[in-house]
């Protein structure tokens, strides 16, 4: 779910994800996230900052290289509670009027950015 919140000052979002069993993980998982989106005036940069479940926090910066009217590129400036070095990006893209896709990666220490997981959001219709 995401909001805008404290006079449109900010955008907040929620994500509940669950995972079924599989081989290599019997119970599943639930994870879950909140995150907000500011614009820093004295940067003149738009921050996220993501809490998740497991602990940790990230804090990412806009990328206007790769940005453009459908695609935003944030990449990790900071991350607490992860492996020293850890770095993640995302990336929104816009698919139609009410849907977007997300890319979470991830890379260790000397490596480039994997793909974690792709999710597909939808703008949730009134009944």
């Amino acid at each position: 779910m995401y909001s805008s919140i404290l006079s449109n000052q900010f955008i907040k979002f929620e994500n509940l994800m669950t995972y079924d069993s599989s081989e290599e993980d019997i119970k599943g998982e639930i994870h879950e996230d909140i995150g907000f989106i500011s614009y820093d005036t004295g940067r003149k940069k738009y921050l996220l900052r993501q809490f998740y479940s497991e602990g940790y926090i990230n804090q990412f910066v806009l990328d206007t290289l790769f940005m453009n009217q459908n695609t935003f590129v944030f990449i990790t400036e900071n991350v607490e509670n992860r492996p020293s070095g850890l770095r993640a990006r995302i990336t929104w893209s816009k698919i139609d009027l009410n849907s977007f896709s997300e890319t979470f990666e991830l890379a260790i220490p000397g490596k480039k950015c994997g793909i974690c997981l792709i999710n597909r959001w939808r703008h949730k219709l009134n009944q």
